[in-house]
């Protein structure tokens, strides 16, 4: 069997065995999760359980220069956090 693997920027367990996968892009613009990128989310869950032997709850994150614009896809990530809410930055 082929070993898949995935990149992942951070990733958080926290103590209640919660993991979250936390995504980091740097944009001008607002971050556009379109399907591509959206199945790039769901392999980088299902190779991090299936490699870690995990049967946790996983949740997704990103930090984004700019946020994340509303799309189709945009339910993908749970919580974002831009540059200004990471810095505390007045927009």
């Amino acid at each position: 069997k082929e070993l898949r693997g995935a990149q992942i920027d951070l990733l958080i367990i926290q103590p209640d065995a919660l993991v979250v996968i936390v995504e980091i892009k740097f944009t001008k613009k607002k971050f556009v999760i379109d399907k591509s990128y959206a199945e790039v989310l769901s392999r980088k869950k299902e190779v991090l359980l299936e490699r870690l032997g995990l049967d946790n709850e996983v949740m997704m994150a990103m930090i984004a220069s700019s946020g994340v614009s509303n799309g189709l896809y945009a339910e993908e990530i749970q919580k974002v956090m831009t540059l200004a809410d990471f810095f505390n930055l007045k927009n």
